[in-house]
């Protein structure tokens, strides 16, 4: 079973009392933030960073600090602090803005293969397992109700849309970080 837009939109109007038509924005935007704030989706690239090149750029779909594993030929490379990465003290990579870096600088092409947590897609088709309809559901109700400046509504909703959130547990390869309130994703 996969989880639509339509079931999503149903299940808030019954929850809301509303008669909504088009909640399409607003479940674009938990969509987005759920994805941000769990890691749970991801993807991979691979490319070549080329002699004397130090730097990857981030895929434009990969979440703040969403590298899982970046392998350099086939050697996997160990995290480290952006301020070693400046010392040059270690082999490994930092994350950094737009950027990874890469310790040493290769003096040769180099293949690198790069695991990542990604954003979910800016769309209503839900990239999720049905596990995570209750929390998509009650982030959209939360925002609808924030929308409609329906504080007390959008209080309780935010708090069961948390819980529903702290329920991914990571052990399903999810860690729940919280986003404050007016922060663009």
């Amino acid at each position: 079973m996969s989880i639509s837009a339509s079931t999503i939109l149903n299940r808030v109007n019954q929850i809301t009392k509303f008669d909504e038509t088009d909640i399409d924005e607003i479940l674009k935007e938990v969509l987005i933030e759920i994805s941000v704030r769990s890691k749970y989706l991801k993807s991979s690239t691979t490319g070549t960073l080329s002699a004397d090149t130090d730097t990857i750029s981030n895929p434009s779909d990969m979440v703040q600090d969403g590298v899982d594993e970046l392998y350099l030929d086939s050697d996997l490379l160990s995290i480290m602090s952006f301020a070693d990465w400046r010392a040059n003290k270690v082999k490994g990579y930092a994350q950094r803005g737009d950027y990874i870096y890469v310790r040493p600088t290769p003096n040769t092409d180099k293949s690198y293969t790069l695991y990542y947590s990604k954003k979910h897609a800016s769309s209503t088709t839900v990239e999720y397992p049905d596990e995570f309809q209750s929390a998509i559901v009650w982030g959209c109700v939360y925002k609808l109700y924030d929308n409609y400046s329906m504080q007390d509504e959008a209080n309780n909703a935010e708090t069961k849309y948390e819980r529903e959130l702290a329920k991914l547990t990571p052990s399903e390869g999810v860690t729940i970080s919280r986003i404050p309130n007016n922060t663009r994703i």
